[in-house]
């Protein structure tokens, strides 16, 4: 049912969104230089099959950047296809609770470590600093412990959140040294190269120890399974001890 629904954001007059044409709201919004986010593409009342599509007016509006970016996470739901989207039509990645209620009583713990939500890298603590960075389209979407984006930030924020240090002990079969995670978010590693861990959790704020035979050669590669980087895609990381 396109164009589905949409949120207008940084506009000063909604009542001017009240038009009969479609089109003519979404010019009127432009006018206002509102930054327009496609809501659960996948949504099943208005796509059954869960599966979030581009129909021809939706090629219009993105061939017109009249859409700036599409929701990855709504409520508990998540799209895939969404990532694909995102990178074939330069927009940014999004995440919302579409909560109608009480926020507290939707996302309660221990089910949800996290309501769905959009990390946005401002250059800056302002309004307009926020405008640029989403029209940028320098987002990553959260949500229960997964980070969803395009590689461009998700790698620098995921090196960002952690540090490897030196070893601090060595025998003759092993070395030993620590991963800090300063983040609240935890990695989960997997696919290890022979003779290292084939899988490592790095704690949300903690330290991890992390053993490995002196056969390996510094830097340890890792998948990490948690960071979502494509429809079918994760981001791969180098650990340099």
């Amino acid at each position: 049912m396109p164009p589905g629904h949409v949120n207008a954001l940084f506009i000063q007059d909604a009542t001017r969104l009240a038009l009969d044409s479609v089109m003519d709201v979404y010019a009127e919004a432009i006018k206002q230089s509102a930054f327009l986010m496609w809501n659960h593409p996948g949504w099943k009342s208005q796509e059954p099959d869960g599966i979030p599509k581009i129909y021809p007016l939706h090629k219009i509006l993105f061939e017109r950047k009249w859409i700036h970016g599409i929701e990855f996470f709504n409520s508990s739901e998540y799209y895939p296809l969404v990532l694909t989207f995102c990178k074939q039509f330069n927009v940014a990645v999004m995440a919302s609770s579409d909560n109608h209620g009480v926020i507290s009583e939707s996302y309660r713990e221990s089910e949800y470590t996290n309501r769905p939500m959009t990390l946005v890298f401002a250059r800056e603590r302002t309004h307009e600093a926020l405008k640029e960075a989403l029209f940028a389209g320098r987002t990553l979407a959260y949500f229960r412990d997964m980070i969803a984006g395009k590689e461009e930030f998700a790698r620098p924020f995921f090196y960002q959140c952690i540090s490897v240090g030196q070893p601090y002990y060595e025998n003759e079969k092993s070395v030993f040294f620590e991963v800090t995670n300063r983040s609240d978010v935890p990695f989960y590693l997997v696919n290890g190269i022979p003779e290292a861990p084939q899988s490592i959790t790095l704690a949300a704020n903690g330290i991890t120890r992390v053993v490995v035979s002196r056969n390996v050669v510094s830097p340890l590669t890792y998948d990490v399974k948690n960071v979502l980087t494509g429809e079918e895609e994760v981001l791969k990381v180098e650990l340099k001890y």
